[in-house]
């Protein structure tokens, strides 16, 4: 049997509870079955990783961060997107508050614009440094501890988010890497939130960078443990598609 890893993304209030600030829709019950799939199935992976979102305020996904040009008062409303191709222009109605910052602001865009984005989306403030947001949904939590307790393996955590003046939605690092390549972990199984954003850029970074390594791995989204962010299910599925990513059975 080739060794697998599950790989759970951002399991945390502020996404999988209602009263979240960036609640998805189903990320609650996405928590209990993840749960349940770590009970009953979690001694089948040598490996179980768990990223956390870890932000401080006056992020520059977070509305604080702008101002608007015609009036240094106003502030974007959470889900606003800005037009990248607008932004480098200089046509975009929005403009960092703090003026030593905007010409590395437009640096990262036209990073992000030259690896095909389009948008760059302000959002709720969510998972704060210190804040209950931040932390594990309790039913994945528990979940987690049973199985430590049961088979006397750590989790590996991934922290990720923390950089203020960039978004970071993937949670594949070089030191993830180092561990599936050097304990030959052939799947990874991901699952968590939301599949739009932090699940899908987690995945498609395993997939290039692996890749780039010559190192073979499947990699899937278990069924049913992932939710999407309303308004972004057509563009998840064209790029699972895309990257022929495959669906584990929960």
């Amino acid at each position: 049997m080739k060794k697998k890893a599950l790989f759970v993304t951002d399991p945390q209030v502020d996404f999988c509870s209602p009263s979240g600030s960036l609640y998805v829709p189903g990320a609650e019950e996405d928590c209990a079955r993840i749960a349940e799939h770590i009970d009953r199935r979690g001694e089948e992976y040598a490996r179980i990783f768990v990223s956390l979102d870890v932000h401080t305020r006056g992020s520059i996904f977070f509305p604080e961060f702008w101002e608007g040009v015609d009036d240094a008062a106003r502030r974007p409303e959470p889900f606003t997107g800005i037009d990248l191709e607008m932004y480098l222009k200089g046509e975009c109605a929005w403009v960092p508050r703090d003026a030593v910052v905007r010409e590395h602001v437009v640096s990262y865009f036209r990073e992000l614009a030259a690896k095909g984005e389009r948008e760059f989306t302000i959002w709720p403030i969510h998972c704060i440094a210190g804040t209950e947001g931040a932390n594990i949904h309790p039913s994945v939590a528990l979940a987690l501890e049973r199985h430590t307790v049961r088979t006397g393996r750590p989790l590996d955590l991934v922290f990720k988010g923390y950089r203020p003046y960039v978004e970071q939605y993937s949670a594949y690092m070089p030191e993830v890497e180092a561990v599936l390549v050097d304990g030959d972990i052939r799947e990874i199984v991901l699952c968590g939130e939301a599949l739009s954003h932090c699940v899908l850029h987690t995945a498609g970074d395993m997939r290039e960078a692996l890749a780039r390594r010559g190192y073979s791995v499947a990699i899937d989204i278990l069924d049913g443990c992932s939710s999407i962010i309303p308004g972004f299910e057509t563009a998840t599925r064209k790029a699972l598609a895309s990257l022929r990513i495959g669906t584990a059975p929960f």
